[in-house]
Parts: structure tokens; sequence; C-alpha cells
């Protein structure tokens, strides 16, 4: 395969140049970066000598374009009768006729010259202003093809960065494979467990109302009745002065009533002593007695009832 890209090459070298070929022949090429240097040299120096050639026949082309035209001036200088002036009279008639045929005029004519001047004038003003145009439409396309050109980078940037973290995941691939491998056999482990406690819980008796959720619900009730509890001992608190017994109660109301009796004796010798000894205030004392007696015992036995 070598050996034929080396023919290749040494026949497009005879083919630029003679000889060529069996001068590249000797060099000491041996890789294909080499051949390929001397490949990009050989198009290089192939265009250079198409130019020069397309030069050497546009100015070829020139050249006898200005014979001709030359030609032409002489023979209509000829026809006018001025091939028989002074030399430098028929360069300025060469150089008018010049003109005029640059003007597109068969006739050097003050009047026709100076239109057909002012006609090409305009001509040349609009074409500098269509070239304006165009130069300014191509600076707009220059920098929206800058900025698409920044944008291709950016993108390309992008790219390569997204290229490179998915070769990222491509090479973490094994390793999350192998721990999503680790995770599945560490629930598998668990499920099996929790299967193997289950057995055993069964064998030992176990029973659902024994499982954790029923003790916390079960906890929960026990802390509400002993809220329940609470709340009524509170309650009968109230009672606590109350004697259990039906004896004990009679025992505490016949306490109350002697003295309650005391109190109005009490009550009686202090209207008594400022009274004077009055039968009015001996009465009222008395009075007094009896009421607060009946209201004790009423109250007693109310109480007792």
């Amino acid at each position: 395969m070598e050996y034929l890209e080396k023919e290749k090459l040494f026949a497009k070298a005879d083919a630029l140049r003679p000889g060529l070929g069996a001068e590249l022949s000797r060099l000491p090429l041996h890789s294909a970066s080499e051949l390929k240097e001397i490949d990009d040299m050989l198009d290089e120096h192939r265009k250079g000598s198409e130019l020069r050639a397309a030069a050497a026949r546009d100015y070829q082309r020139q050249a006898e374009e200005y014979r001709r035209l030359t030609a032409q001036l002489d023979a209509k200088l000829a026809a006018a009768g001025l091939s028989a002036l002074p030399p430098a009279a028929t360069s300025a008639a060469r150089h008018l006729a010049a003109v005029a045929g640059g003007l597109g005029l068969a006739t050097c004519a003050e009047g026709a010259m100076l239109a057909a001047w002012v006609a090409a004038d305009a001509r040349r003003l609009e074409g500098e202003r269509t070239k304006a145009k165009r130069e300014a439409a191509a600076s707009e396309l220059c920098a929206a093809a800058e900025a698409a050109s920044r944008q291709a980078e950016e993108v390309a940037r992008a790219l390569e960065g997204a290229a490179a973290r998915q070769a990222e995941g491509i090479r973490a691939l094994p390793r999350s494979q192998v721990e999503r491998r680790q995770i599945e056999e560490k629930a598998a482990s668990y499920v099996a467990k929790i299967q193997k406690t289950t057995r055993q819980l069964q064998d030992t008796g176990f029973r659902e109302e024994l499982a954790h959720e029923a003790l916390t619900e079960l906890a929960g009730k026990v802390a509400a009745a002993e809220a329940q509890l609470a709340a009524v001992r509170e309650e009968l608190k109230e009672y606590e002065s109350i004697p259990p017994s039906e004896a004990g109660l009679a025992s505490q109301i016949e306490t109350l009533q002697r003295e309650l009796d005391q109190v109005n004796q009490a009550l009686g010798g202090a209207f008594v002593g400022h009274t004077g000894g009055s039968g009015l205030g001996g009465g009222g004392g008395g009075g007094h007695g009896h009421v607060l007696s009946r209201h004790a015992r009423a109250g007693a036995v109310g109480f007792g009832q």
C-alpha cells in the first residue's frame, strides 16, 4: 500500500515538472506523514503554476486588446486625416479618441462627449452607491457570520462537555452497576433476616396484638385512662372530709350541733351583756339562739341526707 502511494506521488511530481518524481524517489520517505507533507507541497506548487499561467494568459489577452485598440485608433486618425499631425497632437488625438470610444461614442463632438460623460458619471455614482450598499450588507453578513461562528463554537464546546460527561458516565457505569448490585444484595439480605425473624417470633408464640404498632396504640389508651383516673381523683378530694359510714356521719353531726349550741350561747350572752338584761334583749337573744339552732339542725340533717 505504501509503495502504491509513493508511485502515485512521484507520478504527480513528474506531471508538474519532468524529472521531479525521480528526485523525490531518492529522498528517504518512510512515514505516511512525510508522504502527506510532500503531497501538500505538490498541490501548492500546482496551484501556483496554474495562477501564473492564468496571469500570463490574461497579460497576453490585454496586450492583444491594446494592440487592437491602437490599430483601430490609427485607422480612425488616418480616416479623419489626422495621421500627419505632429507626435504630440497625434497622441492627444489618440487620447481623445480613446475617451470617446470609452464613452461609447463614434464622434469627438463636445456636446456628445459632455452628455456621455455626465451619463457615465451618473452610472459611476450609482455604481458607488450600489457598492456601498453591498459593502454594508456584506459587513452585516460578516457580523452575523462571526456571531454564528461564536455560537457554533459555544455549541461545539457544549457538545464537547456533554460528550465528556457522557464518557465519564460510561466509565462510571460499571461502578454504578456494582453499587446497585451491592444494594440489591443488601436488600435481599434484609428481607431474608426479616422473614427469619418473623418465623422465629411465630415459633415462640408471637401474637399480632404484641406487635410494636399494637403496643403503641395500647400505651396511648393506658395514658388516656390514667389521665381520666387523675381527674376522678381530683374530684374525690372534695369528699375526703365526709365520713365513710352512717354512724360516723351522725357523730360528726352531733359534734357540729354541740359546737353550734356553744356559739348560740356565746351569742346570747353577748346580746344580754350589751342590752343591760332587758326583757327585749334577753328575749331577742333567746330568739336568735333558737333560730340559729334550727338552721344548724336543718343544715346538718340535710347534709346527712
